[in-house]
């Protein structure tokens, strides 16, 4: 739900991610796209798990392209601006987060072969991986210990720019994992 009460919904339709806003009344907001839904990864088995607004209205969806992670951002008046898939190799993301200064925080899960690890990786606001977290990566794997299944389902941000993943693993069932702001596992 957006700071102005519009409802911004995602999820998959005609094999393309999509984004509908509403007005707080649930009508599709026609200053939204086309009729109120905007689309990306049209053809490419598109689907959204997850949708965040931004501070001034844009949206960044999360989820999956052809089995591999994508993410799209849509401006305020459900323009694509960008797109990046394919990072973490095979993959699919469950939640997103945006940062107060427009940095892109997506979660999910990456099957490794024998196991499925966890994921966070940070874009750009152009939606470039981001150089500056994990060893320069943009992108951090986690993996319970003692676990082949760990799945990162939901993400917070905290005002000092740790970012919490939550989940679940093999053993035990759920999880919480905090990540320092330059992407490195906060061990405390």
């Amino acid at each position: 739900i957006a700071p102005n009460g519009e409802i911004v919904v995602a999820g998959s339709s005609g094999g393309a991610m999509f984004v509908e806003r509403l007005t707080s009344a649930l009508a599709p907001d026609s200053g939204f796209g086309s009729g109120g839904v905007a689309a990306a990864f049209a053809g490419r088995s598109g689907v959204a798990n997850g949708v965040a607004v931004g501070s001034g209205g844009g949206v960044v969806a999360a989820g999956s392209e052809g089995g591999v992670t994508g993410v799209a951002q849509f401006s305020a008046a459900g323009t694509l601006q960008w797109t990046q898939s394919g990072f973490g190799g095979n993959a699919a993301l469950n939640a997103v987060a945006i940062q107060p200064d427009g940095k892109v925080v997506v979660v999910g899960a990456q099957n490794a072969g024998r196991f499925i690890n966890g994921l966070i990786a940070r874009l750009t606001s152009g939606g470039a991986l981001d150089s500056a977290f994990a060893g320069g990566h943009g992108a951090f794997t986690y993996s319970f210990p003692n676990s082949g299944y760990t799945s990162l389902n939901a993400v917070a941000l905290q005002n000092n720019g740790q970012i919490v993943a939550a989940g679940v693993a093999e053993t035990p069932d759920a999880i919480i994992v905090r990540i320092n702001s330059d992407g490195s596992l906060d061990s405390s």
